[in-house]
C-alpha cells in the first residue's frame, strides 16, 4: 500500500472514531506527544490530554454522521501534511421532535511514519460552520465569533507556513491523474478560504485561461462594467472581494463528475453549503441527505507531467437553488 493511501485510511479511521464517540481508540493513531490546536475544543499537548479534549461533553446525542470533503495529502518518505473539511451532523431523533446540530471545519494534520505506520503528531482544526441547535455544545466549545476575521483571532492554521503545498518541500509524486487534478482544485479552494491568494491563483492558467464564464456572474453583482470581459485580474479581485467581506469561509465541494481525455479534463462540482439553505432544514426524512446550492463546470489542461491548470470556470445558472442527494453512510469521502 502506498503512503498516500495509508495516510488517507488513517484519517478515515480518525473521523470514524470521532463519529462513534469512542475517542480512547485514538491512541492507536496518535503519537504520544501529539499536539492539538483548535478554535472550538481548545488546545492540548500529549495523547491523554488531547483525547480528553475530544471526549463528547455536550448534551446527550443518539446519532452522529460525518462527511469528508476537499481531501489533500502531501508527503515525503517519513512526514506528511494532510488536510480535509469534515462536516458532522449530531442530535437526538426522539419520537416527537428532531433536534440537531450541524458543524464543519478544516483539519490540518501532521503525520510521521513510526515503524511503517503513519501516525498523527499535530492536529489543527478550525470550526468554520455551525447550524442548528448550538446548545448541544454551548459551555463546552468556543463557538464562532463572527465579529472577527478568522485569520487573525484564535485561528490555528497559518497558510503561509502550514499549507500542505508549502510545508512539504519535496513531496512524493502524485501518480494518479484524478488525484493530480483534485490536488490542483483543492489548492484553489484552500487558498480562497485561508486568504492565501498566491496559492489560490496558482491553480489557474493565468496566461492562456478563458475566464469569460465568470463575466455574467460579476456583472450581475456590478463588480465589472457591462462592456468588460472578466480576465484573471477580475477573477482575483472577485476572490478577494468574496473572501474579505466575510469573517469565515469554507468552499466545500462534492466531486460530481471528472472526465479525463489525454492532457485535458472536465470537472463538475456541487457546492456544499448546509448553513445557507434558507428555509430548508434537516428533519427525520432528510437527515441522510446532503444539500447543495451551486454547480460549477471546470476545464483543466496538463501543462507539465503532473501540473494541471484551470483554463475555464463556468458557474451554471440557478445560484442559490437548493438540491439534495441521499448518501447514507456508504461513503465518507466526497
Amino acid at each position: 500500500m502506498n503512503n498516500r493511501l495509508m495516510i488517507k485510511e488513517t484519517f478515515l479511521k480518525f473521523v470514524n472514531i470521532m463519529e462513534s464517540g469512542k475517542v480512547d481508540e485514538l491512541e492507536e493513531i496518535l503519537t504520544e506527544d501529539v499536539i492539538l490546536m483548535s478554535s472550538n475544543y481548545g488546545n492540548a499537548k500529549g495523547i491523554k490530554d488531547v483525547i480528553k479534549k475530544f471526549k463528547w461533553s455536550g448534551l446527550p446525542i443518539d446519532f452522529s454522521r460525518s462527511r469528508i470533503f476537499n481531501f489533500v495529502v502531501r508527503n515525503d518518505e517519513n512526514t506528511a501534511k494532510q488536510s480535509a473539511v469534515v462536516t458532522t451532523l449530531v442530535g437526538n431523533n426522539d419520537p416527537d421532535c428532531f433536534h440537531y446540530f450541524h458543524f464543519g471545519g478544516y483539519y490540518l494534520n501532521d503525520f510521521i511514519k513510526v515503524n511503517d505506520q503513519w501516525k498523527i503528531s499535530y492536529i489543527r482544526f478550525n470550526l468554520d460552520m455551525e447550524d442548528g441547535n448550538t446548545l448541544f455544545v454551548r459551555g463546552w466549545w468556543h463557538l464562532i465569533d463572527y465579529r472577527y476575521f478568522e485569520g487573525t483571532v484564535h485561528y490555528p492554521i497559518v497558510s503561509e507556513l502550514d499549507a500542505p503545498w508549502r510545508a512539504i518541500i519535496n513531496p512524493e509524486p502524485i501518480l494518479d491523474e484524478k488525484e493530480q487534478i483534485l490536488d490542483s482544485f483543492n489548492r484553489l479552494n484552500w487558498g480562497i478560504d485561508h486568504a492565501d491568494f498566491d496559492l489560490a491563483i496558482s491553480s489557474y492558467d493565468i496566461e492562456k485561461g478563458d475566464f469569460s464564464g465568470m463575466t455574467s456572474f460579476m456583472k450581475a453583482q456590478h463588480l465589472i462594467p457591462e462592456w468588460s470581459d472578466a480576465g484573471i485580474r477580475d477573477v482575483i479581485r472577485l476572490l478577494k472581494y468574496k473572501r474579505y467581506k466575510e469573517a469565515i469561509m469554507e468552499h466545500i465541494w462534492k466531486i460530481h463528475k471528472l472526465t479525463i481525455n489525454g492532457n485535458k479534463a472536465e470537472l463538475t462540482v456541487y457546492r456544499y453549503e448546509p448553513h445557507r439553505l434558507g428555509t430548508t432544514k434537516f428533519n427525520k426524512l432528510n437527515m441522510h441527505s446532503d444539500f447543495f446550492t451551486t454547480i460549477i463546470d471546470y476545464e483543466f489542461v496538463r501543462r507539465n507531467d503532473s501540473d494541471w491548470k484551470i483554463i475555464k470556470e463556468v458557474p451554471r445558472p440557478g445560484r442559490g437553488r437548493v438540491f439534495a442527494e441521499v448518501t447514507y453512510d456508504k461513503e465518507k469521502f466526497y
